[in-house]
């Protein structure tokens, strides 16, 4: 997860550059947010499609897993949440203090 960062920091540190690595992690970052969290998790048109020639050599789908899976469901709120804690445990009370 932090390979890019530090492949930058090292070229920053050894030549004094790194716009590269900066430009590869901007054009990696939206090339996620633009095929799989806008249309899976915000609902927007899938704008980047992959060319039928790559798919036809490397199927999207293998043995029905596909790409990151779907959004997650909400957590119950009101209601449904009673007696539980905001971890998802049930809240059992303050307790009894030991040694007194």
């Amino acid at each position: 997860m932090y390979l890019p960062w530090v492949l930058f920091g090292f070229n920053l540190i050894i030549s004094g550059g790194g716009l590269m690595e900066l430009f590869g992690i901007l054009v990696g970052h939206l090339y996620v947010f633009l095929k799989f969290k806008y249309p899976q998790e915000l609902g927007g048109p899938e704008l980047l499609n992959t060319p039928r020639l790559l798919e036809s050599y490397f199927p999207p789908q293998r043995s029905g897993i596909r790409s990151f899976g779907n959004v997650p469901a909400p957590r119950p709120t009101g209601e449904q949440n009673q007696g539980r804690n905001i971890f998802g445990g049930h809240n059992w009370g303050r307790g009894h203090v030991l040694g007194q």
